[in-house]
């Protein structure tokens, strides 16, 4: 501002500029009002001028640049185009790269260029014509084309059968592709004479950089020679035995077409081994899909080279030797001594050398003298597939910096720089576990497993703890006592204080948070609710929030050896508090209140709650004392809640029973009804807007009461809505995602035609539809295109 004033006074004669100098410079003030119309007025223009490129235009303009080389969305959410969810389905470099695309329409390169920039999937385009077995003419044989496969010496071909990589010959499918797209070889018609297929990987892939293993199990074995202790080790921090993927490569030419080391799909055990039997060097490295590192004590990282390893299917070793469960305990022993001897270095008290990797399973075993593991970690660098970025992970956290705030004091702690515990450690933190700084921020550098070291944490009135992973980073918290019957971290908090987890996962037992006067004083006067009144608003002075975490009731108890049966995540034990769950995935949440105290508000958004395995099926329980808004997530279980003020766009797995019907609402959810009474679905929650299968229910009503005999089956048979996901076990990539057969009134039933769920905004409909409709601007005359999902 002050060279643009500068810039108007040199306009003016130097007289008035003495004049106003004189007269204490109101001509002075006057430029100085008119240099901010000024500056606005040249930032405009020059805003102007950058709106008229694709590459520097606002978000807004990029429907304008589109239309001009004919590109329009499938579909847009809401009126604001800036949005994320626009930039998603109107990709700025889609319209960047119209030009070029459209010179090279009919190819098959492009179509793989197009799922990319369309709706950012990775794919590989085949020609499933080209693979069908023909009849040729002598005279003009093709020796690529059609034919039959050698079942002898063509291993190769042989196992990509089944998979996207397939180029064996196939009979011919006379009848058309299916649409609306299905899951690999489900397709019927995927062998046509004019057929073109689409294989798009949906999972995302995400990386993790040194993160140290979990050991899962331990076993003396004995040898000719001495004994030496087996370890088994997973790649996932939760023991889970999470499989790997592949790392991509670029491909080296805009027309070359995708193969197995192009897309990120599951990395297998034949994939991983080279023909000699060892590793494969495109697979294996510290740049590559997996690498491992050692680290002793006191000493730096080792990378573990290629020669070192051996690849291995490690699943028997887990399922028969380390689960409790010896089965045969002859073949047992024996298989684990001949792994053993394979694994075991030349010299007593050496260090392990050979390392058996499972990449399917992700699990790591090596043997070496116990003496010699007492101080050792192995970490990895890995890949693996998921659907979205949640649950903590080393992906980008959208999180506000609270650094720059003032009085607040950050510790950064590093796995390496010490081995005491996180509470003995941290600087904020006393003896007792009380924290001492108003604002502290504690956090954890690596991806490695940190021991909390307590089982109470105490927060006065007032102060605001954060324990958080540092950007970019997945740390894992041990809360794990192995010697206590029901493990558990209790967080006792005083009057206004705050709680922050972000970025963590916490393994091993449960969290507890309590008032820290409930034990000592009664319950204040002005926190009582009569039975019969308003559920009044809630102060929300105690504060809890875990954003980006996974909190799993024990997963792999049994292996690790810790005690006891956990059943619950979370219990919130605050009146007038609130627990604030976004982008994580948790067990059980209860919320133990009675109608004394003032209800506590649980807030639950693009998250999952699992509670599968807890006792009598809940996920979501707070009947006394908890008011509950759910937003874009998954419940896989029992809700029994006191009120439910709102819940939109998320999955009811079970019955949700609200005491306080006559308040708050349901839209855009499934809800499966509590009970049937002579047939007819009674449900046990506040007014439901939209929301299935109960609107599918009356619809159905109200057809056969106008005297339709002959119903639409897909409009009718609503008891037929029912969510199907790819798997329900954490640990498996496609964890809560809805399968490609859920019902549509599932995958599409959100309030803006996205799926219902965790997964609301990857808005998969809508990019598929998007893809859809450009594919088929870009495929050859007479040829069809098929969207195949491969996972």
């Amino acid at each position: 501002m002050n060279a643009h004033r500068t810039s108007l006074q040199r306009l003016l004669p130097s007289v008035y500029l003495l004049r106003d100098a004189e007269h204490g410079g109101p001509l002075a003030d006057l430029l100085s009002v008119l240099a901010e119309q000024v500056e606005i007025v040249e930032a405009n223009i020059g805003q102007l001028y950058d709106d008229l490129f694709i590459e520097t235009c606002q978000g807004w303009a990029v429907p304008y640049h589109g239309d001009l080389v004919g590109i329009r969305p499938a579909s847009t959410i809401g009126s604001n185009v800036d949005t994320s969810a626009n930039r998603l389905l109107f990709p700025r470099r889609e319209v960047a790269d119209a030009i070029r695309l459209e010179g090279r329409k009919g190819t098959l390169a492009v179509l793989e260029e197009l799922a990319d920039a369309t709706a950012n999937w990775p794919a590989r385009a085949v020609e499933y014509y080209a693979q069908v077995t023909t009849f040729q003419a002598s005279q003009n044989a093709d020796p690529a084309m059609g034919g039959t496969i050698n079942v002898r010496g063509n291993t190769a071909e042989l196992r990509r059968i089944g998979t996207p990589f397939n180029s064996a010959p196939h009979l011919i499918d006379s009848r058309m592709p299916t649409q609306p797209p299905v899951r690999m070889f489900d397709n019927r018609g995927l062998f046509h004479p004019l057929h073109v297929g689409l294989l798009i990987w949906r999972l995302g892939l995400y990386k993790l950089s040194r993160g140290e293993t979990r050991c899962v199990c331990a076993k003396t074995v004995q040898t000719d020679d001495n004994a030496w202790e087996l370890r088994v080790h997973t790649f996932d921090s939760f023991g889970l035995q999470w499989p790997l993927a592949i790392k991509p490569v670029d491909e080296t030419d805009e027309t070359q077409i995708a193969d197995e080391q192009h897309v990120p799909g599951p990395l297998t055990l034949r994939a991983f081994t080279a023909e000699n039997g060892g590793v494969s060097e495109d697979c294996y490295g510290r740049e590559k899909s997996v690498g491992l590192w050692t680290h002793i004590a006191s000493g730096d990282p080792q990378f573990v080279d290629a020669e070192q390893i051996i690849p291995r299917d490690l699943s028997w070793l887990m399922r028969r030797c380390c689960g409790g469960n010896d089965g045969d305990a002859g073949s047992c022993m024996q298989m684990r001594s001949q792994l053993v001897e394979q694994l075991s270095p030349q010299v007593d008290d050496e260090p392990p050398k050979v390392f058996a990797v499972d990449p399917e399973h992700g699990i790591i075993a090596f043997a070496a003298q116990q003496a010699t593991l007492e101080k050792l970690k192995v970490k990895a660098t890995y890949h693996y597939n998921f659907s979205a970025a949640i649950g903590g992970g080393q992906y980008r956290r959208d999180s506000k910096p609270r650094s720059h705030q003032p009085d607040v004091k950050i510790q950064r702690i590093r796995s390496d720089s010490s081995d005491l515990p996180l509470a003995k450690t941290a600087e904020f933190i006393d003896i007792d576990g009380t924290l001492m700084a108003r604002h502290a921020i504690i956090e954890l550098a690596d991806n490695d497993i940190f021991e909390l070291g307590t089982d109470r944490i105490v927060i006065p009135n007032g102060r605001h703890l954060e324990i958080r992973a540092a950007g970019n980073r997945r740390a894992t918290i041990d809360l794990c006592d192995k010697s206590a019957c029901d493990p558990a971290l209790t967080v006792d908090l005083g009057k206004h204080a705050r709680l922050t987890l972000e970025g963590l996962r916490l393994y091993g037992g449960k969290i507890v948070i309590r008032d820290y006067d409930s034990d000592d004083q009664p319950v204040p006067p002005s926190q009582i609710c009569p039975t019969d009144c308003e559920v009044p608003v809630v102060s929300q002075t105690r504060r809890v929030t875990i954003s980006h975490c996974s909190l799993l009731p024990n997963p792999t108890r049994e292996a690790v050896g810790c005690k006891g049966s956990q059943s619950v995540s979370i219990e919130f034990r605050i009146p007038d508090g609130r627990l604030a769950i976004d982008h994580s995935i948790v067990g059980p949440v209860h919320a133990h209140l009675t109608e004394q105290h003032q209800p506590s508000l649980v807030s639950i958004e693009d998250s999952i709650v699992d509670g599968q395995s807890a006792d009598a099926n809940l996920a979501v329980v707070g009947a006394q004392g908890a008011i509950l808004r759910v937003a874009r997530s998954t419940i896989l279980g029992r809700t029994h809640v006191r009120q439910l003020e709102i819940a939109s766009d998320s999955i009811f797995s079970s019955w949700v029973n609200v005491v306080r019907k006559q308040v708050g609402g349901m839209r855009f959810c499934f809800v499966p009804e509590n009970f049937r009474l002579s047939g007819v679905p009674i449900w046990e929650t506040p007014q439901q807007y939209y929301c299935q299968p109960s609107q599918a229910y009356e619809r159905q009503e109200r057809r056969q009461g106008c005297g339709d005999t002959a119903p639409d089956r897909n409009q009718t048979n609503w008891d037929r809505i029912k969510p199907k996901f790819g798997s329900q076990r954490f640990g498996d990539p496609d964890y809560c995602q809805l399968s490609l057969d859920c019902p549509r009134e599932i995958r599409e039933g959100a309030e803006d035609g996205s799926e219902m769920g965790a997964f609301h905004d990857l808005f998969q409909p809508q990019r598929t539809a998007a893809l859809s409709r450009r594919v088929d601007e870009f495929t050859p005359l007479a040829l069809q295109t098929s969207l195949i999902f491969v996972n």
